[in-house]
Parts: structure tokens; C-alpha cells; sequence
């Protein structure tokens, strides 16, 4: 937020700005814990698996969280248009 946004716009526009920061705040900590959890559970499964098991590794490109998204998006509709279907079905029963 620029310092003439924060004088001389509306005065509830701050809030919006600070629930922006925490929200990306929280996103980069969950980021960087999946990116931990990722690590961690690759190591002990390497260092815990019998031999002539193949090893895992750890992934060579970052996370695309946009492609996750989306596939959520996706699902939740297809649950929705599935509900309005059978909800519909039952009026005629």
C-alpha cells in the first residue's frame, strides 16, 4: 500500500491489505512446510527402506500449486452439478 492509498483513500481499504499480507504470510508457511515434510519423509523412507527397494527422491521442480487448485475447482463442481442431479431425481420419486 502506497503512503497516498493509506492517507487519502478509504480508510477500511487497510484491512484489506493486512489480510492480504497474513493470507500470503500463511500460504509461504504451509509452502515451506510441505516443502519440509517433503524432505524429511524422503530421507527416512530412504534410510528405513530394505535393500533393493528403490529409493525415493526428492522432487527436482518446485511445487504448482495452480494445477491443484484447478483440480479442486473441478471436483467441487462436479460434486455440485452431481448433488442439483440427484436432488432433482428425487422430486419425481
Amino acid at each position: 500500500m502506497d503512503l497516498d492509498a493509506f492517507w487519502y483513500d478509504d480508510c477500511n481499504l487497510i484491512y484489506a491489505y493486512v489480510e492480504a499480507y497474513y493470507n500470503r504470510l500463511n500460504m509461504t508457511a504451509w509452502l515451506n512446510g510441505l516443502y519440509i515434510y517433503s524432505a524429511v519423509s524422503t530421507v527416512v523412507s530412504n534410510a528405513l527402506s530394505k535393500k533393493g527397494h528403490k529409493k525415493l527422491a526428492y522432487p527436482s521442480m518446485p511445487f504448482d500449486l495452480r494445477e491443484k487448485q484447478e483440480e479442486l475447482e473441478i471436483k467441487a463442481d462436479s460434486k455440485k452439478r452431481d448433488c442439483e442431479y440427484r436432488k432433482r431425481l428425487m422430486q419425481f420419486y
